[in-house]
């Protein structure tokens, strides 16, 4: 038996295990290698350095319990405009359009893109949604008032 665990091997062993297998197959013993000091040591590092982070956390926001309310509660996150069925752009286009309208948009931070295109303007995001509307309109020919 060879001492080496080559990627054709892996997939071999593994190919009958199904998630309805109660049992499951175990490496041979001979796959693993015991962790070195040097790793158990990073990786206790890194454990205590997310513990002291996450600590850090805890005790700013029992300090200041405001700032994740208002974190939470005004921001949103936008569906990408590319992302979007053709059919939910005129539904979107008019629930931004009354948010704004309204002046509601303006109690919250907004994030979403258009592609690779980012933006936390909602009025960027409403100019995305409506040059998609258009888009969509577009049979691809061409009018006398696209030049004009």
């Amino acid at each position: 038996m060879s001492s080496t665990v080559t990627a054709a091997s892996l997939m071999q062993y593994y190919s009958g295990v199904k998630l309805s297998d109660r049992e499951g197959k175990t490496l041979p013993a001979s796959a693993g290698q015991p962790m070195t000091p040097e790793v158990k040591a990073e990786l206790a590092r890194r454990a205590a350095y997310v513990s002291n982070v996450a600590a850090e956390l805890a005790a700013e926001r029992a300090q200041r319990p405001e700032l994740d309310e208002i974190s939470q509660a005004n921001s949103w996150t936008l569906t990408n405009v590319t992302e979007l069925s053709d059919d939910q752009i005129p539904g979107r286009i008019s629930y931004i359009t009354d948010l704004i309208q309204s002046g509601e948009a303006e109690k919250y931070s907004f994030f979403s893109g258009n592609g690779d295109e980012q933006t936390t303007s909602i009025h960027q995001y409403l100019y995305w949604l409506q040059l998609r509307a258009k888009d969509i309109e577009s049979d691809g020919t061409y009018t006398p008032d696209m030049f004009k």
